[in-house]
């Protein structure tokens, strides 16, 4: 039996009368995403515990594109060396995760490069 016989034989069993799909919902599959930080350049902040702040940063950034996808800014740089978010505040005396959070904030709505 040949390939093409093989893979109409394979069809004729798998499909329905109304089509391939007509009794499976359709899935929408996102493509694998590998977010690997090196190194956070924080210029202008206080001192703050800097582990905290990097595993805000992932954890925050990790929920956003899982929610949201990836921003067309950060998609269309593709493998890049810097990401530069937007501008941030924070209040006095705060911590390393809130800080984490809002600089995740940042990228994920930032300006690109």
């Amino acid at each position: 039996m040949s390939r093409a016989q093989r893979r109409a034989a394979w069809l004729g069993r798998h499909r329905t009368a109304a089509g391939p799909a007509a009794s499976a919902p359709v899935a929408h599959v996102r493509p694998a995403i590998r977010l690997h930080i090196g190194e956070l350049a924080l210029h202008g902040l206080p001192p703050l515990p800097r582990h905290d702040v990097a595993e805000a940063v992932r954890t925050e950034l990790t929920s956003l594109i899982a929610a949201e996808g990836l921003p067309a800014h950060l998609r269309d740089a593709g493998r890049t060396d810097r990401v530069r978010g937007t501008p941030i505040t924070l209040p006095r005396g705060g911590q390393g995760a809130a800080a984490g959070s809002r600089i995740a904030r940042s990228v994920f709505g930032g300006s690109g490069r």
